[in-house]
């Protein structure tokens, strides 16, 4: 708790309040000059706080009067009032007197009544004890009252000031005694006003020697320890002046031996106790020890009993200045007592609460004589101390006032003091920021979306308190990258006097990136400082989207095709579709990916468009796909590719791409060249005969990488559509369309091969060739013609046409009909009963009309056959032999009436010197064809036979059986072709069984049909039907056994 003021006269007791508000006027007024800036009748008040009010100077300056105690109060409305401590009428006391405006009020009975203090935790009253009754007298300043000779020799006196109810006993004479006592009463306001209900309160020392109530007033009131002032108002510390308490009452006391010493000259003697809220920051130290708080600034030497200095540290509470600009700054002095002469006082920088510590800091701050009722204290270095506080935000600094210390000269002063300070405000945080309206969709500063490809602009409202210039910094970052501040900076704007400014900052289209979010703050700054930053605001870049192109397809270079067209890769293709910028500020651009395949490797490709301005209608966006060099081939999109690509129309200030847009195509040459017949010769004897059974290979080429297939035919053209499906389609299909397919793309020389293998058992045919791309597109037909030339011995060696006219069922033999000599007929050894020949009713298997007739040779299996003269199969011609090295080719046409074939059944064959050299026909189920190793006379057979299953339908159905001996390949090779059929016309089917046959018996005798030969024995007569037995040199491939299936025996008539 605090400790009361110094009064000027007499033995005073005062009554000093606690946390009620804000500190008080000083007692005694101040001089009323402040610093430059501050004008009289001009300057008007816009603040106040507890210890200070603020003043707003014409010249936009601001000055703050602090104080060291208060000088406001906090009025029950929340606003700063000053604190008026002058007496008016009591309305609760009939002549009494009460204080005017404070946040604790004082009311003045009679003495019989008492003083009371009423605070917001209650009220306390004190009541003089064996007082005269005598009623206040208020005193000249209207601030005090007077109670004269209340007791004998002594007058009461009481005076309010800001913070304190001061009470002085003036003890004008010994005889007045050295002790007073008073009662005290503690309750509510109304109960210690009526002196009902109230009772003495409790009571606890506190270290300085005053009394603190307990209860709640103790956080409101105490009493201060009582001191005895001299005339001069310098304390008296040898009258030992006390506060006891006893009894429920309260007495002040002076030691009696010291007040009896007093000369006359002495009197009257103050004894002066304090009621105070809690503690100001002013104290006071004497150089013997002494000292006290709120007794007043005290400084000098006051003589007594010898040089005796003062000195004081006070706090002024300049916290409130801090971040401003100090202009200036001095004390103003207000005498309370010692000499009123002029002698000079020093400001330091205290560095202690003590005497050394007032002048801790040597460097003297402000100066000053202020003499007479009332001064100034002031000086540079004192602005700039404040000035250090305020920028470094030090709380508490403390000031060490020094005065004269001259020794032998009395020089002691004690004065109240404010501090004027004069500065300027920083500039006030910037007001209105946002965007500046019909900029974003949000004009807000938070939230905010905006269209970054138009123009935007953000406004402030820039405070200048001071009459300084202003400058205004706007700062803007993308919150992904919150360290890469971007800064926008004012001009100069001339203020005047606490302007408010509009600050408009105006962005270009296009400076804010698509997709990001942004933020900015701004402050002001007047040239010496800058204000605080405003908050943030924030806003989202959304740029309208191009829409999707429209109108995609081929251009020029390919006119009026559309989506999914077949487009000329030989030629450059152009590729085209309308796009549109979203706005008017915006530029956008075509962006085509083309994608396709080529042997399982993805080619995607790009192209862009330059950029272009908005058109209301859009834009027609090309691009160019070159066609490379076309004349080798080499296409940027090979032909015959499907390809797909898309379109995205992007906007140039943030490449966003509007959703794609999607088309495509299939490459064509358009023009498939023909394809070029190489090796179109038949095989040749060497006479220019075309060879029966040699295969004569036809090479197709082109000059066209772009051929994926080829289609032919003989004989006729093909039907319209082409067919596609190579695959499924018959191939070598002689009566129609034949088939085949090129299984290679193009090699390294830009060629494609395919070779068709041609055995044609004919005079003449014709073979058309086509050539097709994958677009189905369609070459020029090459048509090339074959002919056989007449057939001689080096192919056909014999056959024996039983499928003739001239025959009868009487006949007895069968002419070689290749041969026009017949030197090798067949001679029939007739059946019993006798029937050689069996007219075949219906057709034969090779005509494709029923009823036009044929015969074969019939046999029952027991006894007939046919045989020739002399070997039917080739011989070598260089001994007439047949050896090892002789190839030949036997085939004959059956139909076997029969199933029983547990024998060898045999239709055709050759005799040797003991076992037939081959035979052809049934065994076993089988079709079988045998050559001996061997003509062994022992009776074993040696040899190795081929076989097919003959099924179990074979009975009555006509079959083509041809056996082949390669010799130079040690093979034999059997060919059975079934499902043979008059009409309609069908494919057979041609079974092939070959086996390993290195070593072959000579068969120099006859060839037989009908039989074969086993131990020199005729054995294994056939059952059933045979037709035009017929002998070939070479081997026969399985085409040409097809083809004679096919087509039906060879006629040597048909030339």
């Amino acid at each position: 708790m605090g400790s009361a003021r110094v009064l000027v006269c007499g033995v005073v007791s005062a009554v000093v309040l606690g946390l009620m508000g804000v500190p008080a006027v000083a007692d005694t007024p101040v001089s009323t000059s402040l610093p430059s800036g501050f004008a009289p009748g001009k300057s008007t008040v816009v603040a106040r706080t507890a210890d200070s009010t603020v003043y707003a100077n014409p010249d936009g300056t601001q000055t703050s009067n602090l104080s060291n105690v208060p000088v406001n109060y906090a009025a029950a409305d929340g606003s700063w009032q000053p604190i008026d401590s002058s007496l008016q009428a009591d309305p609760a006391r009939a002549g009494g007197l009460r204080s005017a405006a404070n946040s604790w009020r004082a009311h003045f009975g009679t003495t019989a009544q008492g003083v009371s203090v009423d605070t917001s935790a209650g009220s306390l009253g004190i009541v003089p004890v064996n007082a005269k009754t005598e009623a206040p007298v208020t005193s000249a300043t209207g601030d005090g009252v007077t109670y004269a000779d209340a007791w004998p020799g002594a007058d009461l006196t009481y005076r309010v000031t800001s913070s304190a109810v001061k009470e002085s006993v003036l003890i004008k004479s010994p005889s007045a005694g050295n002790s007073f006592t008073f009662s005290v009463l503690s309750g509510s306001v109304a109960s210690v006003l009526s002196d009902t209900a109230a009772a003495a309160p409790g009571w606890s020392r506190d270290v300085d020697g005053s009394l603190v109530p307990t209860g709640a007033l103790s956080s409101a009131v105490q009493i201060e320890a009582p001191r005895v002032l001299r005339a001069d108002g310098e304390p008296m510390e040898a009258a030992h002046a006390k506060l006891s308490v006893a009894g429920g009452k309260l007495t002040l006391s002076v030691d009696p031996a010291w007040l009896a010493a007093q000369p006359a000259s002495a009197f009257p003697i103050n004894l002066d106790p304090s009621i105070t809220p809690t503690p100001s920051v002013s104290h006071s130290y004497k150089t013997d020890g002494f000292n006290c708080t709120n007794c007043g600034i005290q400084f000098g030497n006051a003589r007594d009993g010898g040089d005796t200095l003062w000195r004081s540290v006070a706090h002024f509470g300049y916290e409130g200045l801090f971040g401003d600009e100090i202009l200036g700054a001095q004390f103003n002095t207000g005498w309370q007592g010692g000499t009123q002469n002029a002698y000079g006082v020093r400001v330091f920088w205290a560095s202690a609460y003590s005497f050394a510590g007032a002048a801790g800091h040597p460097a003297v701050l402000a100066t000053g004589t202020p003499g007479g009722t009332t001064g100034t204290i002031s000086g540079t270095a004192l602005t700039a101390q404040i000035q250090s506080w305020a920028d470094s935000r030090v709380s508490g600094g403390a000031f060490g006032f020094v005065g004269t210390e001259t020794a032998g000269l009395y020089t002691y002063q004690t004065y109240s003091m404010n501090l004027a300070v004069t500065y300027n405000l920083p500039p006030s945080t910037p007001a209105g920021v946002g965007f500046k309206a019909a900029a974003p969709s949000t004009p807000a500063c938070t939230g905010g979306t905006i269209d970054g490809t138009q123009a935007s602009s953000w406004k402030s409202v820039l405070g200048a308190p001071s009459a300084r210039n202003l400058y205004g910094t706007f700062q803007w970052w993308d919150t992904a990258s919150p360290s890469a501040v971007h800064t926008a900076k004012s001009g100069t704007f001339p203020t005047g006097s606490n302007n408010a400014l509009a600050w408009v900052v105006s962005w270009g289209p296009n400076t804010f990136a698509n997709g990001h979010n942004y933020a900015f703050k701004v402050e002001a700054y007047d040239g010496w400082k800058a204000g605080p930053w405003s908050g943030n605001c924030s806003f989202h870049v959304t740029d309208p989207v191009a829409t999707s192109p429209t109108q995609p397809g081929f251009g020029p270079a390919n006119p009026g095709l559309a989506c999914g067209s077949t487009v000329r890769g030989d030629q450059n293709i152009v590729l085209e579709a309308t796009i549109k910028a979203a706005t008017a500020q915006s530029q956008v651009r075509a962006q085509f990916t083309v994608s396709y395949t080529v042997n399982g490797t993805a080619y995607p490709k790009i192209y862009t468009t330059p950029y272009v301005a908005y058109q209301a209608a859009g834009s027609l966006a090309q691009v160019t796909i070159a066609a490379n060099t076309p004349a080798s081939g080499n296409y940027s999109i090979p032909n015959g590719t499907v390809f797909t690509w898309s379109v995205v129309a992007q906007t140039q200030s943030d490449n966003t791409s509007s959703a794609p847009t999607s088309c495509g195509g299939v490459t064509s040459s358009g023009q498939v060249p023909a394809p070029q017949l190489a090796s179109t010769a038949l095989a040749s004897d060497g006479s220019g005969n075309g060879v029966v059974g040699t295969n004569a290979s036809v090479t197709l080429t082109d000059t066209s990488p772009d051929v994926t297939e080829y289609v032919w035919s003989y004989q006729q053209v093909l039907p319209a559509p082409l067919p596609t499906a190579c695959p499924t389609v018959p191939s070598n299909n002689w009566a129609g369309v034949g088939l085949a397919c090129s299984s290679d793309g193009p090699d390294d020389s830009g060629n494609d091969w395919n070779v068709i293998q041609v055995d044609p058992p004919r005079t003449s045919f014709s073979l058309t060739v086509w050539a097709i791309d994958s677009t189905g597109t369609v070459s020029p037909a090459t048509t090339v013609n074959y002919v056989v030339t007449d057939i001689g011995d080096g192919e056909v060696t014999h056959l024996w046409q039983t499928d003739s006219t001239s025959l009868t069922a009487a006949a007895t033999s069968v002419a070689d009909a290749a041969d026009p000599d017949n030197d090798l007929p067949l001679s029939i050894t007739a059946n019993s009963p006798a029937t050689n020949l069996s007219w075949v009713g219906g057709g034969a298997p090779w005509q494709t009309s029923p009823g036009s007739g044929g015969s074969a040779l019939h046999f029952d299996g027991t006894a007939g056959y046919a045989a020739t003269s002399s070997p039917g199969v080739p011989q070598d011609t260089r001994d007439n032999q047949w050896d090892s090295s002789d190839d030949f080719t036997a085939q004959v046409w059956v139909r076997p009436t029969t199933t029983s074939t547990s024998t060898p059944q045999v239709a055709i064959g050759q005799d040797g010197s003991y076992f037939s050299g081959f035979w052809l026909g049934l065994q076993s189920g089988s079709w079988t064809f045998c050559m001996p190793h061997t003509q062994n006379q022992s009776g074993a057979y040696d040899g190795d036979c081929a076989t097919l299953p003959a099924g179990t339908s074979y009975q009555n159905q006509w079959a083509l059986l041809t056996a082949v001996w390669d010799a130079s390949g040690g093979k034999m090779i059997l060919y059975v072709a079934t499902g043979l059929s008059s009409s309609p016309l069908t494919t057979p089917s041609v079974a092939t069984a070959t086996i390993t046959h290195t070593i072959s018996a000579p068969a120099t005798e006859s060839f037989t049909v009908g039989r074969g030969e086993t131990a020199g024995v005729n054995s294994g007569f056939w059952t059933g039907d045979l037709e035009d037995p017929t002998t070939f040199t070479g081997v026969m491939s399985s085409n040409s056994v097809l083809t004679t299936a096919t087509t039906g025996p060879y006629n040597p008539n048909n030339q």
